[in-house]
């Protein structure tokens, strides 16, 4: 599996090793299209480029890339999207 951000700047590049020797297909994590932005001097810096990111259940993977590149933006988005609290 390999996700990567359509900017010309900024590259992820995400690999996935399952330890099960069975096939596994259904989606642990899903995000599609994800995207952020911060000013940065009085202009938006985009720090993520609508990335897609699938993992698959029963899997390791490992995100990789320079400092800056938005690694951590993408694990605080993932994070977010899965510690958000219920609406009843």
């Amino acid at each position: 599996m390999v996700a990567r951000s359509t900017g010309p700047k900024y590259s992820h590049i995400v690999s996935e090793t399952s330890h099960s020797t069975t096939r596994v297909t259904e989606s642990m994590i899903r995000a599609v299209g994800l995207s952020k932005e911060y000013m940065s001097g009085g202009r938006p810096l985009r720090v993520l480029d609508r990335v897609d990111l699938d993992v698959k259940a029963e899997s390791f993977v490992a995100i990789a890339g320079p400092s800056g590149s938005g690694k951590t933006t993408l694990l605080g988005l993932l994070a977010a999207s899965i510690c958000r609290p219920k609406v009843r």
